[in-house]
C-alpha cells in the first residue's frame, strides 16, 4: 500500500514537472518567436 501510494505520487509529481515543462518552453518560445519578429 505505501509503494503504491509512493509511486502515485511520484508519477503526479512528474506529471506536474512535464505539465510546467512545457508551459515554459511554449512561453520561452513565444518570447524567442517575438524576438525574432522584432529583429526583422
Amino acid at each position: 500500500m505505501g509503494k503504491l501510494q509512493s509511486k502515485h505520487g511520484d508519477s503526479f509529481v512528474v506529471n506536474a514537472f512535464l505539465r510546467r515543462g512545457v508551459e515554459e518552453c511554449e512561453r520561452y518560445g513565444a518570447a524567442d518567436h517575438k524576438l525574432k519578429n522584432a529583429q526583422v
